[in-house]
This record gives structure tokens, C-alpha cells and sequence, in this order.
């Protein structure tokens, strides 16, 4: 399988599934194409080196894109002459009805890709009756039933963590206030100035976060990869003589977004796993908290992740569809669930992850276990808030409070997490899930079947991609597979 190939190239049916993620993707306003990924929306990822389809290029195609999407868009004329030149709407049942063209361990994956994308089209096409808030849901998580997750037990470990940390709540400190006191007296990375004057160095983050993802990755080929065999011609069978060095870490600021991640992977005979993090420091970081942003968006999360799907594509030991990351799919749910659970899966365990930590990076195991606490009632914000305001009504300045007090969220999440989280109809339903979904879908895999084996699935070694069904299918086949020859 060449790097660089040809769209004509392709099967029937892979041309039916890129053309319709192409034309979703541009009818969201999304420019897969672009190098920055603050530009990406459906198509996260184009690693194949292949040009895109006809219609990335269509006249109307360029100006939804430079609009922002349909929703944004004032020729309405234009979009329905777009999706019907393109045939946007007959091709999701068309790929089903050839889906037995594939080999059966892609069919899945392809089918919950199409399944997908066809909300999203939905979701964008005013001409069409629009999918409901549950029906969204269900096509990316799996789950059958929507409900609310309760954030008292992560409220409850937070405040756990920060006793720990000598910040308990006390009649006159909430534990709102308690997490900004721990922040406050932490400190921030590459900070100077105080209190509302404070500043950050770029250049200090950047240096941290390279010289964190680079620990990062030692700790990993010694404790995972060195007992694991990726089984990729032309390099070791642990990937130890990879260098995984394709990474930039970008500070930003003065950005509405908190960060953007993109990997772009490119190089013909040498891959060159190009991947870039833009961050914005008007978001500052605690050190413990770096670490966490680290292993979720590098070493060994986002980035390492798709490097290895990168070179085992080029192996021909994975389907062309591994080269198109997808956003809002059931794909992205368990890649984010992946990522949030990076540190687990290094070190084994929470446990062993909070020692290690200590240990390896000298951040004391309370702080640490404080932003671990943080993140995870993040995550149970961004399942919930579009629940709250779409599903039920709740109104956004009550999905304010609920975000300040229930979820403990500081005052830049709040804001972030009741726009777009809360409101977008596709972000919300289809996206706002995947990080508490899959995290729990992953770290309840690593509790059974420890890390080495939820590694070789998650990092899809086993030459079948990874959602956050076929995950779980994936790898509990295999640990009772085991059981039965024992």
C-alpha cells in the first residue's frame, strides 16, 4: 500500500465513504487540509498522503468553508445543489448495501463511520428532518439509554485529593474555592507577574512539555512497549529505534479555544509522524497538570496513537479508513478515552501511575491525584451540559451554575463548557460524551486485563481499529481466549 495514493485508486466503496466525509466535513465548516487543526472539525486526521476528492474542491465547497459550515452560510440554494450534486444523502445506504465488499473485520468500523456521518448530515441539511438529541447519542457512544452521569462521586474524590493535599474544605472555604487555593499555591508553569498582572513565558511551557512528553516516552518503552511486538518490517519489534520525534508543541494565546491537536503524519519513503499542539497559555498549567496534558495529547495519547496507526497503515497492516481520523464517531470516543487514560496505561494502574509520577517527575502523588480528580469531573461536565440544555431544557445560565457548583469547573471552562459543549448540535450529543464514555470503557479494560493488553488493542497492533464498541469486544475475546487454553 503506497503512501501518496491516488484517490481513482481506491475501491468503489472507499471512494463512497472519503466522498461522504468530505462533503460532511465541509457542510461543518471543517477544512481537513489545513495544517493548523484549530481549522479541523469532522476529518481530524488525513495521514494518507492522498489529494482529496473532487468536491473538496467544488466552488461552493471553498466558500462554506471560508463561512464556517452550513449553519453559516446564506446561499441555501448552494448547499442543496452541493448535496445533491454530490449525491450527500444516497451514499450512506449505498456503502451499506456494498459493505460485504470489505473484509468482515472492517464492515463495523466502516458502518459506525457511516452511521456517523449520516447525523451529521442530517444535523446540517435544513431540507431534511433533523436526527433527535438520543438517536445522535447512541450512534457514537453505543449506549442504549441517555442518562445524566451523577458528579457527587468525582466531587467527592476531588474532595478527597485536595484534603490530601492540605486543602480540605472548611466552613469558610467550598470545595470550589479550595481547588482555586490549591491551583493558586501550586503555581503555573513558565508564570511571572502575580495575581491579575500574572503572565506566562511561552518558551519555559514549551520547553516543559517537550522535555515532559520525551520522559514520558521512556517510561513507556521500558514498562509497556519493551514486552510488546508491534510487528512493523523495517524497525525493532518494540520500536525502540523509532524515535517518535515528529511532535511540536506551539504556545498560543489570545485564542477563544483552549488548545488544538492535529496529527498530519506525511514523508514518503521516511515517514515523518508530523504532529502539532497548539496550546493556549492564557490557559496556564500547574505542573502536575502539564504532565496530565502531556500523556493525554502525546506520550502516549493522541499523538503516539496515531503515529503507530500511521506506520501500520503503511505496513498494509491496517484498512485505508486508519488514515482518516474522525470526529464525532464512536472512534473518537474511545480515542479520547485512550488518551485520558495514558498515564494508567504506562504505569498500570492509578495507583502505580500516582507512585510513578512522583517518583520519575518529582510531582508530590496528592497533586497529582487532584488534577487526575479535576479531569475526570471535567469529563462528566462535557458528557452532561448538552443533556441539560438540549435534551431538557435546562436553561444556559442554570447550566452555568450547574458547571460552578456541581462540577467544580473554574470560571474559563465555565464559559467554554456552555457554548459550544452545551449548545452546537453536533459537538453536544456527539462529542460531549466521549471523554467520560470512553474513559471508563478503557479503564475498566486495564482493571480486567491489564495494560499490556488494552495497549496492543488501543494502539490497534492487532491490525483491527479500535471504537469504543469493537474495543471492548477486542479485548475481553482475547482475556477469555486466554482463560479457556489455561
Amino acid at each position: 500500500m503506497a503512501f501518496g495514493m491516488n484517490f481513482n485508486e481506491r475501491t468503489e466503496i472507499e471512494q463512497k465513504v472519503v466522498v461522504l466525509a468530505f462533503g460532511v466535513d465541509t457542510l461543518a465548516g471543517g477544512d481537513a487540509m489545513h495544517e493548523s487543526g484549530a481549522q479541523h472539525f469532522i476529518i481530524d486526521t488525513w495521514t494518507s498522503g492522498m489529494t482529496p476528492p473532487p468536491l473538496y474542491y467544488d466552488t461552493i465547497a471553498k466558500d462554506l468553508r471560508q463561512a464556517g459550515g452550513a449553519p453559516e452560510f446564506s446561499d441555501k440554494e448552494a448547499i442543496k445543489k452541493y448535496i445533491n450534486d454530490y449525491r450527500l444523502h444516497e451514499l450512506p445506504n449505498e456503502i451499506r448495501n456494498q459493505i460485504e465488499q470489505l473484509a468482515h473485520g472492517r464492515r463495523n468500523d466502516v458502518l459506525s463511520l457511516v452511521d456517523a456521518l449520516e447525523m451529521v448530515l442530517r444535523t446540517l441539511d435544513e431540507n431534511v428532518e433533523p436526527p433527535g438529541y438520543d438517536e445522535k447519542y447512541r450512534a457514537v457512544t453505543g449506549l442504549t439509554e441517555v442518562r445524566l452521569v451523577d458528579a457527587a462521586p468525582y466531587r467527592t474524590t476531588l474532595e478527597h485529593a485536595l484534603a490530601k493535599a492540605g486543602f480540605e474544605v472548611r466552613p469558610d472555604r467550598d470545595l470550589r474555592q479550595s481547588s482555586v487555593a490549591w491551583e493558586k499555591a501550586k503555581g503555573h508553569i513558565g508564570a511571572y507577574g502575580k495575581g491579575d498582572d500574572e503572565k506566562i513565558d511561552a518558551a519555559i511551557v514549551q520547553q516543559k512539555f517537550n522535555e515532559t512528553i520525551q520522559r514520558l516516552l521512556e517510561i513507556a518503552r521500558e514498562k509497556l512497549f519493551s514486552q510488546m511486538d508491534f510487528g512493523i518490517p523495517g524497525f525493532q519489534p518494540d520500536l525502540s529505534d523509532v524515535l517518535f520525534d515528529g511532535f511540536e508543541f506551539k504556545p498560543i494565546n489570545n485564542v477563544s479555544f483552549t488548545g488544538s491537536s492535529i496529527y498530519r503524519g506525511q514523508g514518503t519513503d521516511v515517514p515523518l509522524l508530523q504532529g502539532l499542539l497548539e496550546y493556549n497559555t492564557d490557559h496556564p498549567l500547574t505542573a502536575a497538570g502539564l504532565i496530565q496534558l502531556a500523556a493525554h495529547e502525546a506520550m502516549i495519547g493522541h499523538y503516539l496513537n496515531s503515529a503507530v496507526t500511521d506506520l501500520l497503515w503503511r505496513a498494509g497492516k491496517l484498512p485505508f479508513e486508519a488514515t482518516m481520523g474522525t470526529m464525532c464517531t464512536s472512534s473518537a470516543v474511545f480515542q479520547e478515552g485512550w488518551a485520558e487514560n495514558a498515564l494508567y496505561v504506562i504505569y498500570g494502574s492509578k495507583e502505580e501511575a500516582l507512585n510513578g509520577i512522583e517518583k520519575d517527575f518529582g510531582i508530590n502523588s496528592a497533586d497529582m491525584e487532584v488534577v487526575l480528580a479535576m479531569a475526570d469531573l471535567q469529563n462528566v461536565a462535557k458528557h452532561n451540559v448538552s443533556i441539560l440544555y438540549q435534551r431538557e431544557g435546562v436553561p444556559i445560565e442554570k447550566v452555568r451554575n450547574y458547571l460552578r457548583d456541581d462540577c467544580i469547573m473554574p470560571d474559563h471552562l465555565v464559559k467554554k463548557l456552555s457554548g459550544g459543549w452545551a449548545q452546537d448540535p453536533i459537538l453536544g450529543p456527539m462529542y460531549g460524551p466521549a471523554y467520560y464514555v470512553g474513559t471508563k470503557v478503557v479503564r475498566d479494560a486495564i482493571a480486567k486485563v491489564g495494560a499490556k493488553r488494552v495497549a496492543e488493542v488501543g494502539l490497534q497492533i492487532t491490525g483491527r481499529l479500535a471504537n469504543v464498541v469493537t474495543f471492548p469486544e477486542q479485548v475481553y475475546q482475547k482475556s477469555a481466549e486466554s482463560l479457556q487454553l489455561s
